[in-house]
């Protein structure tokens, strides 16, 4: 989910000789930044951010709680500097906040290049998510998110059986549960 470059595919191209008639001759310039485009568009294949955190029991009386997250991979970046930022704002519900905006390197410019860069607004359209207990299976949980922009708010709840009907109440799930979100 890394961002693929033109690098992906084999060394930038140069001009064996320059073209004559741009109408018929095709350019290594345009084809180097047909690469970038082609490669952008493998970018929202497979999400723009991952991200595992755990439910936590702790209070947030004095405000929200830090969650450091397990694991994440953005097209931003996949060290833990790059992940998302995880908060916990009362029970059962966790804020998770992507960067608004990343600088986004399309290319290794080869000696004389100009290095070519955009940047770009995070902004989520889906999410898929899943709370998974230590054996992982599936946990008698339901977690539902609202996103806007690169805020993504979560929600978690524990399922329940009153009366012959399906109850469903925000909950931490006794904490340490992983959440898996997946954005894109």
């Amino acid at each position: 989910m890394q961002p693929i470059t033109r690098g992906n595919f084999g060394p930038n191209k140069t001009n064996a000789v320059v073209p004559k008639n741009p109408s018929t001759d095709f350019d290594a310039a345009m084809a180097n930044g047909l690469f970038d485009l082609t490669s952008q568009t493998t970018l929202q294949n497979n999400g723009r951010m991952k991200v595992v955190f755990s439910t936590s029991t702790a209070s947030t009386g004095s405000g929200p709680v830090q969650i450091t997250p397990t694991w994440g991979t953005a097209e931003w970046g996949n060290a833990p500097a790059n992940y998302p930022v995880v908060q916990k704002t009362a029970t059962g519900t966790y804020l998770v906040t992507a960067p608004a905006t990343w600088t986004n390197s399309l290319d290794t410019p080869s000696a004389g290049e100009l290095q070519i860069s955009q940047v770009e607004t995070v902004s989520f359209n889906w999410t898929l998510e899943k709370a998974v207990g230590n054996s992982g299976a599936v946990l008698a949980s339901k977690v539902v998110t609202t996103f806007a922009g690169n805020v993504i708010t979560v929600f978690v709840y524990a399922v329940t059986v009153s009366g012959g009907a399906l109850v469903f109440t925000l909950s931490d799930l006794s904490g340490g549960v992983p959440i898996f979100l997946s954005a894109g």
